[in-house]
């Protein structure tokens, strides 16, 4: 997102594979600190939110890094959402927010010390600088209280502050 030093910038939402996990609505509705992720999904995205309820965990998992209600709080101060938000740029936020979509269920069991770089669903328009499309990077820092960290290609550090929400298609 942008240079620097972040907590509790992205909420990781992955599946557990149950088959009587909620829709993603509803587990943005029922997760207050994800209200201004919801609002945007439901009104300048409907399109994204109804592609990512058509997500099967058990068939075609995704995970998504979903921004809290204090990373929205933040865009305005990151270089290259700042302005993409400012100037309401459709692209660059399809972008922005397609860079928090990995393919795959990629919840905090599966990440370890070693770091990995996970590939997005953020694919080519003069964006994407890796072939292949973008990675972020994911770690799980080790500790008294191990903290899931994703770093983005701009070296922004974001830690997860609730992991592992379960929803249909994750």
């Amino acid at each position: 997102m942008g240079k620097g030093s972040s907590s509790a910038l992205l909420l990781h939402l992955a599946a557990s594979v149950y088959a009587a996990a909620p829709a993603l609505n509803d587990v943005l509705t029922a997760t207050a600190n994800l209200s201004s992720f919801q609002g945007i999904l439901k009104t300048q995205y409907p399109e994204l939110l109804t592609a990512l309820e058509a997500y099967d965990a058990n068939t075609n998992p995704i995970t998504i890094l979903g921004p809290s209600n204090a990373a929205f709080d933040k865009i305005p101060y990151y270089d290259v959402i700042g302005p993409a938000w400012a100037s309401k740029n459709a692209t660059q936020i399809e972008n922005i927010l397609n860079y928090q979509l990995i393919p795959g269920n990629h919840d905090s069991k599966s990440l370890n010390s070693s770091f990995q770089f996970l590939e997005t669903q953020l694919q080519g328009g003069g964006i994407a600088n890796v072939t292949g499309g973008q990675r972020i990077g994911a770690v799980l820092q080790p500790g008294a209280q191990p903290q899931v960290v994703f770093i983005s290609g701009e070296s922004s550090r974001s830690i997860v502050t609730q992991a592992d929400i379960a929803f249909a298609g994750g």
